[in-house]
């Protein structure tokens, strides 16, 4: 078990680690997570609409994608990450963007050294099943990451020059 993973998960969720872009862009907010489980929610808006002014099938899957993904963080030796090479969603109900908040709920299904596999569920306020998924993740090395640079301004720096 990752007791840093879970600690990082819940300083997103108190406010005392930056929360993730991702998660701003998308209004994407962590619920709660304990070892092997993570609660995640997300209130449709107009960004997420796809032409027929429902919730795109991509950030539904993204939401379920994030909380399997976390899921399995909690379950890795310290040290360790996991990072997704399957994901399966059925997407079982259209999502207005009208309607009220999302939930998703995923939860360890298997958990090795090397694989690892989640389930996540997405309801809406009301307790219909919106999509239902399965994620596959691989535990590699999580060495620390340097802060992804600026493709746009070394591109523009070098085009100057």
């Amino acid at each position: 078990m990752n007791p840093a993973a879970l600690e990082r998960l819940l300083a997103i969720r108190d406010g005392l680690e930056p929360l993730p872009k991702l998660y701003a862009t998308l209004g994407l907010r962590v619920v709660s997570a304990e070892i092997g489980s993570v609660r995640m929610d997300l209130l449709p808006m107009v960004g997420h609409a796809n032409p027929h002014g429902f919730m795109g099938g991509g950030v539904i899957a993204t939401v379920l994608d994030t909380s399997t993904a976390w899921a399995c963080d909690t379950m890795c030796a310290p040290g360790r990450a996991c990072v997704t090479i399957d994901l399966n969603v059925n997407f079982l109900r259209p999502v207005r963007i009208d309607d009220r908040a999302l939930l998703a709920h995923a939860t360890i299904v298997h958990s090795g050294s090397r694989i690892m596999v989640a389930e996540g569920k997405l309801w809406q306020a009301d307790g219909k099943l919106v999509a239902a998924a399965k994620s596959t993740c691989m535990v590699v090395a999580s060495d620390p990451v340097e802060r992804p640079r600026n493709r746009l301004a070394d591109r523009t720096r070098n085009e100057t020059t």
